[in-house]
């Protein structure tokens, strides 16, 4: 995928709940909160939209407390705070997952992002990395860029590689939700980068997504 903009994610959990609704302009979706707790990411949570009627039916035909495997994006928007940023997903794919068949045996929320550097902000421990994804248009939206912000701590950044503004790169991380000093857990989950690598530049304008790029099973991180 060297240079092209994607952005991809991996969900394993448990369903806690689901709720079928519609948008202002009346498309049905429904939501799910996945469980997606695990000893070395915390009790992360997240919530999970399928659009459509077709992908709304698929999940309906799952139950509450089934674990399953989540394909599909993530997404981010502003929270109520002043620069507070919420990250949730949205689903293409959802199927039962059972841990002991297979190599993913923990619950987690990973991602996979391509883009292009806008900007680094100082973080504790880290920094805030500005990344803006490329998206192709399609029907009746146009191309955009999608921008998001990810925490790359600075052992990641001395391990692997060290993002510059302006910069192409490919990150894959996972969302975590850590406990404070007190043994409280931080009420919203954060994504956060675990491998960087700067991307040769590629002049094709066609943006990589779920449903257009096969992801082998190797780029799924850990």
């Amino acid at each position: 995928m060297p240079g092209k903009d994607f952005n991809v994610a991996h969900l394993w959990g448990k369903i806690l709940s689901m709720k079928s609704e519609r948008s202002k302009n009346k498309v049905p979706f429904v939501e799910v909160r996945l469980g997606c707790p695990s000893e070395k990411y915390g009790e992360v949570l997240v919530h999970v939209r399928f659009w459509g009627l077709k992908r709304s039916n698929e999940v309906l035909e799952c139950s509450s407390k089934d674990t399953v495997n989540i394909t599909g994006i993530m997404e981010q928007y502003p929270g109520k705070k002043d620069g507070e940023i919420r990250t949730n997903f949205t689903g293409f794919k959802i199927q039962s997952w059972n841990p002991s068949e297979t190599r993913h045996k923990t619950k987690r929320a990973v991602f996979l992002m391509g883009g292009t550097v806008t900007e680094l902000t100082p973080a504790d421990g880290g920094v805030d990395l500005h990344l803006s994804v490329h998206v192709n248009g399609t029907g009746e939206f146009p191309d955009r860029d999608e921008p998001f912000v990810v925490f790359l701590p600075d052992e990641v950044t001395l391990e692997h590689h060290s993002p510059e503004v302006g910069q192409k790169v490919k990150v894959k991380g996972a969302i975590k939700r850590e406990e404070n000093e007190y043994g409280e857990t931080e009420r919203y989950s954060e994504p956060v980068v675990e491998v960087t690598e700067k991307v040769k530049e590629d002049t094709s304008p066609q943006a990589s997504q779920p449903e257009e790029e096969e992801v082998k099973e190797e780029d799924v991180p850990f």
